[in-house]
């Protein structure tokens, strides 16, 4: 069963979206949990090189790509899962 999407949190995140603050950045190295990021290669709305540097910045932080674009949890569920398994050293 699809949610309806919450409209409310667009303007409450724009500015944030729009006008990011640039310290945030160089706050990345202090993220000590280890951390997974899962992209959805070149079909995402999310630029791939920005994931990518985010994914440098973070002392433990390891990236996937699952190439579907930016729904990843959606499009490719089994895959999403199996990365999610995997990284938290679990079974499915």
């Amino acid at each position: 069963m699809d949610l309806p999407f919450d409209w409310a949190v667009i303007p409450a995140i724009t500015d944030q979206l729009n006008n990011p603050d640039p310290t945030l950045w160089d706050r990345l190295i202090d993220i000590t949990a280890p951390t997974l990021i899962i992209v959805g290669g070149p079909g995402s709305v999310i630029p791939q090189d920005s994931l990518k540097e985010v994914a440098v910045r973070i002392p433990t932080c390891s990236m996937k790509t699952i190439p579907v674009g930016h729904h990843v949890h959606k499009g490719r569920p089994e895959e999403f899962n199996a990365a999610v398994a995997a990284f938290l050293g679990t079974s499915q």
